[in-house]
């Protein structure tokens, strides 16, 4: 599986889940962690991650409200957002936890647990 996790510079609540992202993708036997930036400048991003040293794969949709990424996965308003991608192809947004607090959270959300 691989946790797509859609994030901005500007979103608070991202910037306090990228390092637990990034503690969990460390973690043995974790889900591959993709980050999409989306609605915010590239360079900002880059910065961002940059200061909270974070070194997860990232790709940029843009900075506008509707980049490729972000309008294949009809992501909500709010972000974060985290998809989870199955190896059968399956995607689905991970609504509970909305945000994540701690790398246990991740790993339930990813083993599918409640």
């Amino acid at each position: 599986p691989v946790l797509v996790n859609l994030w901005a510079s500007w979103c608070e609540p991202c910037r306090a889940e990228l390092p637990l992202l990034q503690e969990y993708a460390a973690s043995p036997g974790a889900a591959r962690v993709l980050l999409v930036q989306v609605a915010s400048s590239g360079a900002d991003g880059l910065a961002m991650l940059s200061d909270l040293g974070v070194r997860l794969p990232s790709v940029f949709d843009g900075d506008g409200q509707s980049g490729p990424v972000r309008t294949a996965l009809k992501v909500p308003s709010s972000l974060p957002a985290t998809y989870l991608v199955t190896a059968g192809g399956d995607v689905r947004l991970i609504e509970n936890p909305r945000v994540f607090v701690n790398t246990d959270q991740v790993r339930a959300a990813v083993e599918g647990k409640p």
